[in-house]
């Protein structure tokens, strides 16, 4: 079976998810209850009662990534693209950063859906590995020198994992809702170990050198800069006052560099994004390389 032939060669990983996912509970207590509405639409609200449901009835199973809400909505379909992600897959196999043999494959933590066999990759993993390829060449920018990253909205972790294995010491910080945020914890916790991946909790700041998880609700409290500023299909689905915070108050957090990845039309609620112009300006005036996508309705990547 693919799920145990990915536990045989990421040892460990069972056993330090089990150490930890008692933790969970507690983490997100740690951080919740706090005001995050006005960073978050209606329908991110609802998708964060759903999955906090799911998630902390019991303790989370190792195949947490399994949640209907993140398997929907947070990672691609395999069947429908599969040729596309086998040129990306060949494409990325004669990269510096992804030629060795293992630099491809799969974490066992939350049984990923979506795998690529025989490789034992994933979808989910070869999109941001090209994202990050595709951004280093138009951004002429090695992601490996970065020393300070920001995600607005980071999933479950994927491309935290990625980023942080290319450049190890960097710091990583995520931008999220409270549940996202511990489930980014649980995730990179037992891959990276507990050391190098923290909560912020309200009242402290970044710690350099780690994975910085930032609720939502402690946001304007902690300090924040970048070197990259990266966003996939988050920044376009906040509402307003994350745009502008973003934009406007926090001028992309200082970031030189920016991968910025837009929808106009939510491919969750097909509903028509409203800030998809503020946020295309604002990325033409910094300056940043527009391009559109193959989808045909206007979806596009920034690079900076």
């Amino acid at each position: 079976m693919a799920y145990d032939c990915l536990e045989r060669k990421r040892p460990g990983q069972r056993a330090l998810f089990e150490a930890l996912t008692g933790d969970f509970k507690r983490i997100l207590q740690a951080i919740e209850g706090s005001p995050e509405n006005e960073w978050l639409t209606d329908w991110w609200r609802s998708l964060n009662v759903r999955l906090k449901n799911h998630l902390s009835s019991t303790q989370p199973a190792f195949s947490f990534l399994n949640s209907p809400v993140i398997c929907r909505y947070m990672m691609p379909p395999v069947a429908r693209e599969e040729i596309n992600l086998r040129s990306q897959l060949a494409m990325l196999r004669e990269h510096p950063f992804f030629n060795r043999q293992d630099s491809l494959l799969e974490d066992a933590v939350g049984e990923p859906p979506g795998l690529i066999l025989p490789e034992l990759s994933s979808a989910n993993l070869v999109h941001h590995a090209s994202d990050l390829v595709t951004f280093c060449s138009r951004a002429n920018c090695d992601v490996r020198g970065l020393e300070r990253v920001i995600e607005w909205g980071g999933g479950y972790g994927c491309m935290a994992k990625i980023v942080r294995r290319l450049s190890n010491g960097s710091t990583y910080c995520i931008v999220d809702s409270a549940i996202m945020c511990a489930v980014q914890w649980l995730y990179l916790a037992t891959i990276f170990g507990r050391d190098e991946v923290r909560v912020v909790r309200r009242g402290e700041g970044v710690q350099e050198g780690k994975i910085n998880l930032i609720p939502l609700a402690f946001l304007e409290e902690v300090d924040l800069r970048a070197d990259l500023f990266l966003s996939t299909f988050a920044l376009n689905e906040s509402p307003f006052a994350g745009v502008d915070y973003v934009i406007n108050r926090k001028s992309w957090f200082g970031a030189r560099h920016l991968l910025v990845a837009c929808c106009p039309i939510s491919p969750n609620t097909n509903e028509e994004n409203g800030n998809i112009g503020i946020i295309s300006r604002a990325l033409a005036a910094r300056g940043a390389r527009i391009e559109k996508t193959a989808c045909g309705d206007d979806s596009f990547y920034a690079f900076r």
